[in-house]
């Protein structure tokens, strides 16, 4: 058969298959989605690389985590692969490029762009979308994940709670692809409004996995304290 397809980059982190070392082929078909689909300019760590069509800038270390790999073999496979003619490497600018040959052959010729979805699809990110370790700038770029928004459900539930309780709750519902809503924030956020320790029961969600809140079976206060009076002074 000949021709070419469309492969999602998801398709490497589709939980659907277990986690496992790249074959070689895997590998290969990852240094072809990573590449760049255009000319474009990238920040690496302090420096500022160029990449052209079906150029990548990625180090020997990553590739190795990316691949589950150890990075001898990764150095060992992507000489094979230069003296095959199947890439080529530059480590001119202080950053390692990889150029790979044929990937017009792969993609497509680019002279009509790509449809706008493949625009999206390959401007989006990494092939295997996966994450950077910080120790590897100047060889990857280390990004801090986003905080969350400070309006709309996350102001809502800072009327009655902590912002650090908001925040916590917030990631957790994302965690569990149950997406606060303002409708449900309101909701929650009039549960919890004169509750005596609003944090307690996001808490208490938190901790056994809970979508919702129920704030009958947080703990109760304890009560209060009965005075002792020395009644002897009153005593003739």
């Amino acid at each position: 058969m000949s021709g070419t397809v469309n492969i999602a980059r998801s398709l490497f982190h589709d939980e659907a298959f277990k986690t496992q070392p790249y074959t070689e082929r895997e590998a290969f078909m990852w240094l072809v989605m990573e590449a760049s689909w255009k000319d474009r300019t990238k920040r690496v760590g302090t420096i500022t690389v160029h990449l052209k069509r079906g150029q990548l800038a990625a180090s020997i270390r990553f590739m190795a985590e990316a691949w589950q790999w150890e990075k001898s073999t990764v150095d060992r496979f992507l000489k094979r692969l230069q003296k095959r003619d199947m890439i080529g490497t530059d480590c001119g600018t202080g950053v390692n490029i990889i150029t790979v040959c044929k990937y017009n052959d792969y993609q497509g010729d680019g002279a009509s762009g790509g449809t706008e979805e493949n625009k999206k699809r390959d401007s989006s990110g990494t092939a295997a979308g996966q994450t950077r370790s910080p120790d590897e700038i100047p060889d990857a770029i280390h990004k801090e994940p986003p905080l969350p928004p400070k309006g709309g459900e996350r102001a809502i539930l800072c009327e009655v709670m902590s912002e650090k309780a908001a925040d916590d709750f917030i990631a957790h519902r994302k965690a569990k692809r149950a997406k606060l809503t303002e409708r449900a924030a309101q909701i929650i956020a009039d549960n919890l409004r004169g509750h005596h320790d609003p944090d307690a029961v996001v808490r208490m969600s938190v901790m056994n996995g809970w979508t919702g809140i129920f704030p009958d079976r947080a703990p109760k206060p304890p009560p209060p304290t009965a005075r002792l009076y020395d009644l002897t002074k009153y005593t003739g």
